[in-house]
């Protein structure tokens, strides 16, 4: 079985994270999405099931993606895609990448960018449920929590939020600088090592 199918790397908090990438494009109301990096499939197959048109591209020829290439050079023309999704990947690429990443994600966006990364800044969670479908989630960050640079044991992974040197405040600024407008950002309450920004290009108004 592959590793993207198999539950240790699907498991229940990841969900959770599919669950919100789901939600924000619903909100986006998109004609058309872009997903980059295409995982287990699981938001693409249940976006396409919906009436949702979604184009996938990934590096990985063997996952099968609509279109084989890199979020380094997006083989795509400009304001290709109202939605585009870049769900746990610009981590997988030296940081003095990312600022080209993102313009590149930013030439072909129409309205909006889906953007999660992981964040392992300390957190407390609180999660209250009740019968009557009451729902209260709070999280309270320790942003100090991680001194070092301890990327070596998450396979793949060049940096994260919260290490030293990379602060959220510093995603946050080559978020605006790469030339979008962050509406949003938060933690997925059920799995906080996964940050969402939602951003719109800067001459888009947010809604």
């Amino acid at each position: 079985m592959s590793k993207l199918l198999s539950m240790g790397y699907v498991t229940k908090q990841r969900f959770a994270s599919y669950w919100y990438q789901l939600k924000e494009v619903v909100s986006s109301r998109p004609v058309n999405v872009l997903e980059i990096g295409i995982g287990p499939r699981l938001v693409s197959s249940y976006l396409l099931q919906n009436n949702i048109n979604v184009v996938t591209i990934d590096l990985d020829r063997k996952l099968q993606p609509c279109i084989a290439g890199s979020v380094l050079q997006l083989p795509l023309k400009e304001k290709t895609f109202d939605t585009v999704m870049c769900c746990q990947v610009l981590e997988h690429f030296p940081f003095k990448n990312l600022k080209k990443c993102l313009e590149d994600i930013r030439r072909i966006t129409r309205q909006k960018l889906i953007l999660s990364l992981p964040d392992k800044t300390l957190t407390l969670s609180f999660l209250l449920r009740s019968s009557k479908r009451i729902s209260w989630d709070f999280l309270l960050p320790f942003p100090l929590a991680f001194r070092k640079h301890n990327i070596g044991n998450v396979k793949g992974h060049f940096w994260e939020i919260g290490e030293k040197g990379y602060p959220y405040t510093r995603l946050l600024k080559e978020i605006e600088h790469a030339g979008f407008s962050v509406d949003r950002t938060y933690r997925v309450p059920d799995h906080p090592y996964h940050r969402f920004f939602i951003a719109s290009p800067a001459s888009i108004k947010r809604f």
